[in-house]
C-alpha cells in the first residue's frame, strides 16, 4: 500500500457532476492524481479499475464519505486534502 495526498479542489468542486460515482468532485481529483484506468467513487468504496477488467477496492475514507454525501446532496462544499492509501497495482497500472 502507498500513502498518496488527494486534493479537491474549487475546479474539481465546480467540473463534478452530483451523484455520478466516476465524475463528481473526488473522483476527478483521484483520476487527476493517480490516473488509474477508471474510478468510482461511492460513500463505501472507490474501486479503481485495472488492467484486464480487474478492479481493486479500497474503503472510503470516513471524511470523504462524509464530504460526497454533503456534495451529492447539493449542500455547500469546500476544496480540501485527503490521504488515501492505495495498493501498489493501483499505482503501477
Amino acid at each position: 500500500m502507498k500513502a498518496v495526498e488527494i486534493s479537491v479542489t474549487a475546479e474539481h468542486i465546480n467540473t463534478g457532476e452530483q451523484c455520478s460515482s466516476d465524475s463528481d468532485a473526488v473522483a476527478l481529483a483521484i483520476m487527476e492524481a493517480l490516473h488509474p484506468l477508471s474510478i468510482d467513487v461511492t460513500a463505501e468504496f472507490i474501486h479503481f479499475g485495472l488492467p484486464g477488467g480487474r478492479y481493486s477496492p479500497v474503503v472510503t475514507p470516513e471524511e470523504v464519505s462524509y464530504w460526497v454525501d454533503e456534495f451529492d446532496d447539493g449542500l455547500p462544499v469546500q476544496p480540501f486534502t485527503f490521504t488515501l492509501e492505495v495498493p501498489d497495482e493501483v499505482t503501477a497500472a
